[in-house]
């Protein structure tokens, strides 16, 4: 079991998640990226579109997921956006993106993880492995992460902040809950 915590497909989280470790440990802005390099297992080669321009290809191409969690040392609902679709700063990180070799070492922990190195211009190699990316049951889901998703997700269902926070409190207290009404009457307005 997993709960998808960012858009697009399972396979390519990890791929965004050390991506973004990797930015963040080196302290990396984009500006400065010469290369981002990716090794998994059986990874021998990008698929999907390169340069996606709408949600369907985002979802599908590794080589988002790398630039994008490069670019912001994250990736996030917002990444399914229009506008970060269209960010020319994420295309051009795109057309850095390179496979290398599978790993040598610990290939069977590689869970739909992934090893990211980022090449800086002035020569520093900055790498991120994630064996499992979040969202993945076997390493548990803290409801930090269910509640990031659902605050970033619910304003567009047009919920006002006080219905957010009502249903989600409800969600965590879900168990205790004596008629569904009561949360389905919070999403609904009543």
């Amino acid at each position: 079991m997993a709960i998808k915590l960012v858009p697009g497909g399972h396979p390519y989280h990890a791929l965004a998640e050390a991506a973004g470790d990797a930015a963040r440990k080196g302290d990396i802005v984009p500006q400065d990226i010469e290369s981002i390099v990716v090794s998994r297992p059986g990874f021998t080669a990008l698929t999907g579109p390169l340069h996606p321009t709408d949600l369907i290809g985002m979802a599908h191409s590794p080589a988002y997921f790398l630039a994008a969690g490069a670019a912001d040392r994250d990736f996030s609902w917002v990444h399914a956006t229009v506008a970060r679709i269209a960010d020319p700063l994420i295309h051009r990180l795109i057309d850095s993106v390179q496979v290398g070799p599978p790993p040598e070492k610990d290939a069977e922990r590689y869970r739909q993880g992934a090893t990211v190195a980022i090449r800086t211009f002035d020569g520093r190699v900055v790498a991120s492995t994630v064996f499992v990316p979040k969202g993945a049951g076997v390493l548990g889901i803290p409801w930090s992460d269910i509640d990031r998703k659902y605050c970033q997700l619910m304003p567009h269902a047009q919920l006002g902040h006080r219905q957010i926070e009502e249903s989600l409190a409800i969600i965590h207290d879900f168990r205790r809950l004596a008629d569904v009404s009561e949360f389905t009457g919070l999403l609904r307005g009543h």
